[in-house]
């Protein structure tokens, strides 16, 4: 959001929460967001979310898309946090604030601790990777025409051109090209569907060898092995992009792809490409970071990751030098 949607929700939101729900506003605090706002409030005994989305991040009809997709994996029984309706009230609420449109839904609070709070480990992994092939597999099942993004959609890539300093215009050039070669890659339904988009660990919640995920708004059409990439991405930059530890991230791929070939069969030829969407992601980043901060505001985990990043693009080097089939036993 823009610092000036940001304070205009901050201000306005909580009288619109009273209007609307019919709980005071002071049962409502803020606990972050990047695209959204998102609240935390009570409703009875149960903690529920409030995630607050203006009308040029998201339309209605891509919201009900979201909403329908997280509630058929819910009915399934896939640890996910589904859309809640309260009485009297719609599943998407629309207010008007000084000037711009916004949308209004609940989700359930999912059980568990973040990535913050519980250290990962072994089973983590492995269970975050199950998890998710089971996302895939029913999201092959959904119905024909849901209103969400395409790929190449993606507000990242799309704004690259505007966010991305002229001086920097090399790095757009070498993106545009990144995607004309992914236009080749082969779209067969066991490879090409619907995925949650943004699937790293801080989009889940913890209990036990427990793994529930949470936030579906970057939920896109796209390879499924690009879910993979962004999971393993963050793990390799962790709190030092400048210096990648390899080693201990082998485990974490080995085991998050155990996990998730227990549910799915994953295709050895789409693995063998992603590096390909790890360089996507490392793109998205990169336009991200110049979209949402100017560099004067940049800490040292982004500027290390724009040095480092652009250096390997310029070179064209991967973003990891691993043998992801390999590791996986294929």
């Amino acid at each position: 959001m823009k610092p000036e949607e940001i304070k205009a929700v901050q201000n306005k939101i909580p009288g619109v929460f009273e209007k609307i729900y019919g709980y005071r506003a002071s049962s409502l605090w803020e606990i972050g967001g990047y695209q959204n706002r998102v609240f935390e409030f009570s409703y009875g005994q149960d903690p529920l979310i409030l995630r607050v989305t203006p009308s040029r991040h998201r339309n209605r009809e891509q919201l009900q898309a979201e909403i329908t997709v997280v509630n058929r994996l819910k009915e399934e029984g896939i640890p996910v946090a589904a859309s809640i309706t309260l009485p009297g009230t719609n599943s998407i609420e629309e207010v008007h604030l000084e000037g711009q449109t916004y949308y209004l839904c609940v989700f359930e609070k999912a059980p568990g601790k973040t990535w913050i709070e519980e250290p990962q480990n072994e089973d983590t992994f492995f269970e975050a990777g199950k998890v998710l092939a089971r996302i895939h597999k029913k999201n092959k099942e959904l119905p024909d025409g849901l209103s969400r993004p395409s790929w190449k959609e993606n507000h990242y890539l799309q704004n690259a051109f505007r966010c991305i300093p002229a001086e920097k215009s090399w790095v757009v050039k070498k993106m545009e090209k990144h995607l004309a070669k992914m236009e080749s890659f082969p779209r067969g339904e066991c490879q090409f569907g619907l995925v949650h988009g943004d699937y790293n660990f801080a989009n889940m919640l913890y209990e036990d060898k427990r793994v529930t995920v949470i936030d579906f708004d970057e939920s896109e059409f796209h390879w499924f092995v690009y879910d993979l990439a962004v999971y393993l991405f963050y793990y390799l930059l962790g709190g030092d992009p400048a210096n990648m530890d390899l080693e201990a991230n082998r485990l974490v791929w080995k085991k998050f792809g155990e996990g998730y070939c227990q549910e799915k069969e994953l295709d050895p030829e789409m693995v063998e490409r992603l590096p390909e969407f790890l360089r996507l992601r490392e793109f998205i980043l990169y336009s991200s970071l110049h979209g949402h901060f100017n560099r004067g505001r940049w800490g040292k985990w982004q500027k290390d990751f724009i040095s480092t990043a652009e250096a390997r693009i310029r070179e064209d080097r991967p973003f990891a030098d691993m043998d992801f089939n390999r590791l996986l036993g294929f």
